[in-house]
């Protein structure tokens, strides 16, 4: 359940160690914008895997066209870019953490409408057998 309505849903969660590392590098990196080739260099993934990192991140990755319609660079938002280290963390945390919770609910309601619905056909069920 990645999109809903053109919505996005559960953006940190499972990527929170991916986003940090991405972070990190962007920290390291002496350059203020850097292509997804260059970052995937660094950390070692797929360079796909890092534009859908980045993509799903729009709170602290900016997307930055260059002057070339096929070149597009990324860099730390300017918010995030003046921020400590241990402040992102604890954004990146609390966004699982939400997340988290939501997918739980999700998951209840799901299982708590599975077993409402088979308690009320129970005596449908009865009568046939």
């Amino acid at each position: 359940m990645t999109s809903l309505f053109g919505l996005s849903y559960f953006r940190y969660r499972r990527r929170h160690a991916r986003i940090l590392e991405i972070y990190e590098i962007f920290l390291d990196s002496p350059k203020r914008l850097l292509h997804p080739i260059e970052i995937s260099r660094e950390c070692g993934l797929h360079m796909l895997d890092v534009i859908d990192t980045l993509d799903r991140a729009p709170e602290i990755f900016l997307r930055v066209p260059s002057g070339r319609e096929t070149t597009t660079k990324y860099g730390l938002r300017p918010a995030v870019a003046v921020q400590e280290h241990e402040e992102i963390e604890e954004f990146i945390r609390k966004r699982v953490f939400h997340e988290t919770l939501y997918f739980y609910g999700i998951l209840v309601v799901v299982i708590l409408t599975v077993v409402v619905l088979g308690l009320s056909l129970l005596p449908y069920l009865v009568t046939l057998f």
